[in-house]
C-alpha cells in the first residue's frame, strides 16, 4: 500500500454503495400503514438513515408505545418481497476489484444492523471485497465519532491513513469529528449543499467516480 495517500477506504453502505433508499422509505411506510398510522413522509424518514432502525422509528413514531411493532414490522417486510429488493449502483463491483487490485483495505461503517448488512452483501457477492465492517447494533450510533475510530480500532490502523466515503450529512459530520478526511457522494438523500457543510475534500455524484479522483495527479 506504498505510496497511496489513503491506504484504508471505509465506505457506507445505504445510499453510498447499494441504492436502496426509495426502498427503505417505502418500507417504513409500509410499517405505519399496517399499523393503521400514518405514514411519515419521505424527507422525514431520508432524514434519518444512516442511524440504526430503533432511534430512526423514534425520530419519526408518534409515541414511544408503538416503536416495538413498528420495529418488528419494518424487519418482516424488509426481509420479504412486497417491496422491490435494492440492488447496487451500476459499477460497484467492478469500483471495489479495481480498488482492491491497487493496494486499498476496503471496510463498511452502516448503521445497518449486522444481519441485515451480512445478508446483502452476500446477495449482491460483494462481502469478499471488504476485510472488516461495524455496524448500528455494535456500535455507537452515527454521528458519533467513536463509530470510526472503533472501527479503525478492529481493522487495525489509525485515522489518519484512512478516507471516509458516505452519501449523509451523518457520515460527514463523524468523519469531521474524528477527524478523518472524507468524500461525500450525492446518490442518497441528502443534497450536495448540506454535504458540503462538513468540509469533505471532495464531493462526488457517485462513489464508483472515487478511482479516477484518488488516481495521483501527473509529475
Amino acid at each position: 500500500m506504498a505510496g497511496l495517500r489513503y491506504p484504508t477506504l471505509i465506505f457506507d453502505w445505504d445510499g453510498t454503495l447499494i441504492d436502496s433508499i426509495p426502498r427503505i422509505v417505502r418500507c417504513f411506510q409500509e410499517s405505519f400503514r399496517q399499523l393503521g398510522l400514518t405514514p411519515p413522509a419521505d424527507n422525514a424518514i431520508q432524514a434519518t438513515i444512516g442511524l440504526p432502525i430503533a432511534t430512526a422509528l423514534r425520530q419519526v413514531a408518534p409515541n414511544e408505545a408503538v416503536l416495538p411493532e413498528l420495529a418488528a414490522l419494518y424487519r418482516t417486510i424488509w426481509r420479504g418481497d412486497s417491496v422491490p429488493q435494492a440492488t447496487l449502483f451500476d459499477g460497484v463491483p467492478d469500483m471495489l476489484q479495481t480498488l482492491k487490485d491497487a493496494g486499498y483495505q476496503l471496510l463498511i461503517g452502516t448503521g445497518k444492523s449486522r444481519v441485515g448488512l451480512e445478508r446483502e452483501m452476500n446477495n449482491n457477492g460483494v462481502a469478499p471485497f471488504f476485510s472488516h465492517s461495524l455496524c448500528g447494533d455494535e456500535s455507537f450510533p452515527k454521528p458519533d465519532p467513536r463509530f470510526l475510530t472503533e472501527l479503525c480500532r478492529i481493522a487495525g490502523v489509525t485515522p489518519n491513513i484512512c478516507l471516509m466515503i458516505g452519501d449523509s450529512d451523518l457520515d460527514m459530520a463523524m468523519a469531521e469529528d474524528v477527524p478523518m478526511d472524507a468524500v461525500a457522494v450525492t446518490s442518497g438523500s441528502v443534497s450536495r449543499a448540506v454535504l458540503m457543510r462538513h468540509a469533505p475534500v471532495a464531493c462526488l455524484a457517485l462513489a464508483t467516480e472515487l478511482p479516477a479522483w484518488l488516481e495521483p495527479e501527473p509529475k
